[in-house]
């Protein structure tokens, strides 16, 4: 049976900046792999929609689930390329062509924003949070101020 976009894509993309970065990639589950640092962890994921997309995250060892399909405590490649001002980068990050150019563009952003936390030279990870949880609550207000049609209950936003 031919490997699929994913497991090509991990094999030719991640694999290498896991050997270059000399820190362990494991599969955890179909569809999931991690490179483990020493305080944190990157999983990359085979994203779940109708493309042929995949999801980069990074968080804290301590605060990843046992269970590999949950996400918890795991911020996004896209939002750490925008925390760092990225934002044109952020947004080239959600192809869903399965491409091996595609694949390259998340290993290069993956290994210019998350990776320096796997080897410990970055430790703002609060901070990453923190934007997160901003951009949330200010996108929350946003539709709080919208105003719904009079059939759209309020505690329904």
């Amino acid at each position: 049976m031919p490997k699929d976009f994913f497991e090509i894509g991990v094999a030719d993309s991640f694999r290498p900046l896991a050997v270059r970065a000399k820190l362990p990639l494991r599969k955890v589950h179909d569809g999931v792999y991690e490179i483990l640092g020493n305080e944190f962890a990157m999983r990359i994921r085979r994203g779940i929609g109708h493309g042929k997309d995949v999801l980069v995250t990074l968080s804290r060892k301590t605060d990843l689930s046992t269970d590999p399909l949950e996400i918890r405590g795991e911020v996004g490649l896209a939002l750490f390329a925008e925390y760092a001002g990225a934002t044109e980068e952020a947004a080239t990050l959600t192809a869903r062509d399965g491409s091996p150019s595609a694949f390259r563009r998340v290993v290069e952003a993956a290994e210019r924003f998350c990776l320096p936390y796997l080897l410990g030279r970055r430790t703002d990870f609060a901070a990453v949070q923190q934007f997160v949880h901003e951009k949330v609550e200010n996108a929350r207000a946003g539709i709080k101020k919208y105003h719904f049609p009079p059939n759209v209950r309020e505690e329904w936003t």
